[in-house]
């Protein structure tokens, strides 16, 4: 019984250690995405400095969109 529970501790430890490094892999993976969108979007804004806020927040979403291939923007509306 001693010999089981070693070794259910020891196993509980590899799936602590995985989890561990599945999170920091998803963090910086988002990290990265997330740089990635404020680029973009700081691009837009340097290009679209005539318009209001609302509408360079609609035209960076649309060119996210567009590069990603989704249509999230559409319930973005300038106000």
């Amino acid at each position: 019984m001693t010999r089981f529970d070693r070794l259910e501790a020891r196993i509980d430890r590899l799936n602590a250690a995985g989890m561990r490094v599945t999170m920091r892999a998803t963090a910086v993976r988002s990290d990265a995405r997330v740089s990635e969108v404020e680029d973009r979007v700081a691009s837009l804004v340097s290009r679209t400095d005539r318009g209001s806020s609302a509408e360079r927040m609609a035209c960076a979403a649309s060119e996210i969109d567009r590069k990603q291939g989704t249509r999230q923007s559409e319930t973005i509306q300038p106000s």
